[in-house]
């Protein structure tokens, strides 16, 4: 099938965070005249991501149905289910679609070999089944992650606000505070400093190697 000409699509953002959604962008496919196609001429307009694991290795292609990255030239690659491109006349390019990480890690950031890596193709067939194809790959995306970019982690386990017993939050280079159920508290400076409440009230303060504990003014004892 063939019989229009399909652009290459785009990934905005580029480069994408693992946080937030990446649209799949691109102007609307024409015939061989030129003219665009309309959304009422077209049956179908959908894309697909893939994933290039390794080095070398085949792309595999997301099933949205399966909800799974199987290899893209086998059976079950090739009856992969796309996902779906909106119209819009009023943005530019007009076609556009998100597609969001999910909890099981669908997109991940690149090992320090610099994979995994993603592309993204369309698809758009015409109402009378006359014109249709698949467009070329996208230009190849690697995902980054505000997360891991950030200046501040936290820990949480397990992770459910609701049934945590463990919480902690760090500041890179800046040290952390940590919080255990039934009540112990830790507080740990970057150079190796710490205070820490024990759950039986007990308090521990250690200073950092070579460094000492320096009391200034009164001191009470109660």
């Amino acid at each position: 099938m063939a019989g229009m000409t399909i652009p290459v699509p785009q990934l905005d953002p580029a480069p994408p965070v693992l946080e937030k959604p990446v649209f799949v962008q691109t102007p609307p496919p024409t015939r061989p005249d030129g003219t665009a196609l309309k959304l009422t001429e077209l049956a179908e307009h959908a894309f697909q991501m893939f994933r290039i694991g390794t080095f070398g290795a085949a792309p595999e292609v997301w099933d949205s149905a399966a909800t799974a990255w199987v290899p893209a030239a086998s059976p079950a690659g090739q009856a992969a289910k796309a996902e779906a491109l909106a119209y819009d006349d009023q943005s530019s390019p007009p076609w556009r679609g998100p597609t969001m990480n999910d909890p099981r890690g669908r997109f991940q950031v690149p090992d320090p070999t610099g994979f995994p890596k993603y592309f993204a193709r369309t698809r758009f067939v015409t109402r009378d089944g006359a014109a249709g194809g698949q467009s070329p790959d996208s230009a190849e995306i690697v995902f980054d992650s505000l997360i891991g970019s950030s200046n501040i982690k936290t820990e949480m386990v397990p992770d459910n606000p609701k049934t945590a017993t463990h919480f902690k939050l760090e500041l890179r280079g800046g040290g952390y505070v940590q919080f255990d159920a039934p009540g112990e508290v830790e507080l740990h400076s970057a150079s190796g400093a710490s205070i820490r409440i024990t759950a039986a009230g007990d308090i521990e303060l250690r200073p950092a190697p070579g460094r000492t504990i320096g009391l200034g003014g009164p001191t009470v004892l109660i």
